[in-house]
């Protein structure tokens, strides 16, 4: 990827890079150096020694989009790293690739990401050209972070939980839900919508992992499906709501992606999206294994208490 990009900027093409500062932190030396070959390289949420130079230590900006020229988009879950990078985890992905005028929503989510850690405005038609429809599917991009006034993916997510009437579909490698996401999830079950949780069987964070499984048992009691994952780490994170309304994107469902970090959204009006979502949640449920009641309930009281221990740092996650 850094061999193309460094291609790109000899032909003469403006190469920008924006990386989270903490997340990127072992690398961080050498992404600096590729200021010098010509690519500009941003600091998201920068760290320092001095308290007034440094960004809140919890900041983290999760979001992943690429745009270029303008016209053609890719956003999803996919960090830019090697999959195997964490030792015996692969880690699982949905990216896509977009065109028409939501590339350029994109593009004003960058440059407004660009002008916090740069101060320089991107504007003009090299990076705003006019858009044009390229399909018949409507799709909104929404971003949602500490420069927002509102949560806007934990309000969205509560709004579709709740006028859902047949199923939800929800595929996320974290599930550490503040109490109004637990809430409609169980309400929504107990009015007779078919909730059904994809996640991970194995995590790379295991505090995370305990926390998560506090909630099994609750989930389980309100006839909620919980397939768990055990083939790879699926990082992937999508909600599918009656058959019709997609959201894909980078954030997980838990307080930090709630209310933190600076995540991005895509939003699907469309049928074709939710069939190919579903052809994908096939294959998911054809390598998961379903987590029943009764097997739950057999897990030792040591795990128990482990577990609910791990509950009360939900905050924090």
């Amino acid at each position: 990827v850094f061999t193309a990009m460094l291609r790109a900027v000899k032909r003469g093409v403006e190469v920008r890079l924006l990386v989270d500062d903490y997340g990127s932190k072992k690398f961080m030396a050498p992404l600096l150096a590729l200021e010098a070959e010509g690519i500009r390289v941003a600091r998201a949420f920068p760290r320092s020694k001095l308290p007034r130079q440094s960004a809140r230590f919890d900041l983290r900006n999760h979001r992943k989009l690429v745009v270029i020229d303008g016209l053609i988009g890719y956003a999803g879950s996919m960090n830019l790293i090697r999959p195997d990078f964490k030792p015996n985890i692969i880690y699982e992905d949905i990216m896509l690739r977009l065109r028409g005028p939501i590339a350029l929503e994109l593009q004003t989510i960058f440059a407004g990401d660009w002008y916090i850690e740069r101060n320089a405005m991107l504007t003009g038609v090299q990076y705003f050209p006019t858009p044009e429809a390229a399909g018949d599917e409507i799709c909104l991009g929404l971003p949602s972070g500490p420069e927002y006034p509102d949560p806007v993916q934990q309000q969205l997510l509560l709004s579709l939980i709740h006028v859902s009437t047949e199923s939800i579909r929800l595929v996320t490698p974290y599930f550490v839900p503040d109490d109004a996401m637990l809430l409609a999830l169980k309400t929504a079950a107990q009015r007779g919508v078919e909730v059904e949780l994809i996640l991970s069987e194995r995590l790379d964070q295991r505090l995370v992992q305990w926390a998560q499984e506090s909630y099994y048992a609750e989930l389980l009691d309100e006839g909620i499906i919980i397939r768990r994952y055990p083939r790879y780490f699926l990082h992937t994170k999508f909600a599918l709501f009656d058959d019709r309304i997609s959201l894909i994107g980078s954030a997980n469902l838990d307080v930090r992606s709630s209310l933190i970090n600076a995540e991005l959204g895509l939003l699907f009006y469309a049928p074709q999206t939710a069939q190919t979502l579903n052809r994908l949640l096939a294959r998911y449920r054809d390598s998961a294994r379903i987590l029943s009641i009764e097997a739950w309930a057999l897990r030792s009281r040591r795990e128990v208490i482990i577990q609910n221990l791990a509950r009360l740092t939900t905050p924090l996650l």
